[in-house]
């Protein structure tokens, strides 16, 4: 099904969590991707929620970033498939926009104005075919996603906008701040001869680097006790999906105010 990507449990689930009652809908996501790499796509990478009990852990929700074959062309990055799943009723089979930049091996999630598909799990003849379909209406909306990047690039970011965006992601991710949460300008930090720009595309991708990467590890110092912490890589499903869709949508914001 994939080359060097490890599958989780849960994509590979026979069945639905017994717990799920007789008008469940289980989709498979095995089927589905085997489905999706007919038509080109491949697994890019796929992760799964960590489940309390061990029984869980077959059902839980799951993460598959997918892309074409074609890989559109572009020379910094490519489009992605980002699906979701799960066999225990947490979630519906959802497939949202992504797109991996090659120069930081970073991968984000667009807002909600570009094409998102939804399918909950009701079992119907014309399921796979629909899902089919929609995993190649959100790969074609990154022609869409390509205007997006370079209106953003084109739109040129102060100093203090810059900082203004930083703090309003800092939120995200701490929305009550104390002493231990990193100062807005840590966000800002340029990593990359790449990322030396100021305009709002590079400003974006500096902080989404730098609120998710693992490699990001920013250090502040606690006023209460003196000592350093650092600020740990996001892992779980949900904050990873929800934070990046905010950023997403706080630049646009930035964008539209331009």
């Amino acid at each position: 099904m994939v080359n060097d990507v490890t599958l989780p449990p849960a994509l590979l689930a026979s069945g639905a969590h017994p717990r799920m009652g007789a008008r469940y809908g289980f989709v498979p996501t095995s089927t589905v991707l085997m489905a999706l790499q007919h038509e080109g796509f491949q697994v890019a990478s796929a992760v799964q929620r960590q489940s309390r009990s061990v029984t869980g852990i077959p059902y839980a929700k799951h993460l598959v970033r997918l892309r074409h074959a074609d890989g559109g062309g572009y020379a910094d990055g490519t489009p992605e498939v980002v699906l979701i799943n799960a066999h225990d009723g947490s979630a519906a089979l959802t497939m949202m926009a992504g797109w991996f930049r090659f120069v930081c091996s970073n991968g984000l999630i667009v807002g909600d104005h570009i094409q998102t598909f939804k399918a909950y799990h009701r079992q119907t003849a014309t399921l796979l075919d629909n899902v089919i379909e929609g995993a190649f209406e959100v790969i074609g909306a990154a022609g869409q996603l390509r205007e997006v990047q370079e209106a953003w690039r084109s739109t040129s970011l102060r100093l203090d906008d810059r900082l203004r965006f930083a703090e309003r992601a800092l939120a995200i991710r701490w929305p009550s701040a104390d002493d231990n949460t990193p100062v807005p300008g840590a966000l800002l930090t340029q990593r990359r001869s790449d990322d030396s720009g100021t305009d709002l595309w590079t400003t974006f991708n500096v902080v989404q680097e730098n609120l998710f990467a693992p490699h990001a590890g920013m250090r502040q110092r606690s006023v209460s006790d003196g000592r350093f912490r650092r600020s740990r890589p996001v892992r779980s499903i949900n904050p990873i999906v929800r934070w990046n869709r905010e950023l997403w949508n706080i630049a646009s914001e930035f964008a539209g105010a331009a």
